[in-house]
């Protein structure tokens, strides 16, 4: 079985990139493509999924997080693999757990694809296998930094950023600064970010 697989990606296309490895090409499904650089080097946590209709795919993870929320995900009655990769696509593994413990269902449904119906019928199935997986991954985020994190998004939502470079953004801010920093330390950055990504 593939847990990981490490080499340079040679192409993107939505949420579908090139992963190359020696003389080997490898066709991964991703949800967070557009973060992704042509020619970089870059390591995956895998998961091999059998379709019927699609025969295998592999799916590929920035974090071994994303990876079982993905299969929590796609755990749920009539949800399969497309949904479960949007909904990493447009919020952050932490994000997406806090909105699930929180059963903020007008949060989930924003998603493209997933109506309030379907946000509460995946909030009624996950929210107990959520909280054991936090339990496990001994979690630590705050409610009072989720609130923060979730103000920054809305705020760059509010400047008219679309949700890819909101997410891209949001990755950055987080690479660059301790939890400790404050709102407007946090949005600066990614204002900053952003505006050097369109110069």
């Amino acid at each position: 079985m593939i847990s990981t697989l490490s080499g340079t990606i040679q192409s993107i296309d939505n949420y579908e990139i090139s992963l190359s490895i020696g003389s080997i090409g490898f066709t991964l499904q991703v949800p967070q493509a557009s973060q992704l650089i042509f020619g970089e080097q870059k390591t995956f946590y895998i998961y091999f999924h059998w379709n019927s209709e699609h025969g295998p795919q592999l799916f590929g993870f920035n974090t071994l997080l994303e990876k079982k929320l993905f299969i929590l995900i796609i755990g749920c009655s009539g949800i399969g693999p497309k949904i479960a990769l949007t909904m990493l696509a447009h919020l952050q593994p932490i994000e997406l757990v806090k909105i699930i413990q929180k059963e903020d269902v007008r949060a989930l449904s924003a998603i493209p694809g997933i109506g309030l119906k379907k946000a509460e019928q995946l909030i009624i199935h996950l929210k107990h296998k959520i909280n054991s997986l936090i339990e496990h991954e001994q979690l630590q985020e705050s409610d009072k930094e989720f609130e923060i994190w979730k103000n920054i998004g809305q705020a760059l939502e509010a400047l008219h950023y679309s949700r890819p470079e909101i997410s891209q953004a949001m990755q950055y801010v987080r690479q660059k600064h301790v939890d400790s920093a404050s709102f407007d330390q946090l949005l600066r950055t990614a204002l900053s970010f952003l505006s050097q990504r369109q110069s």
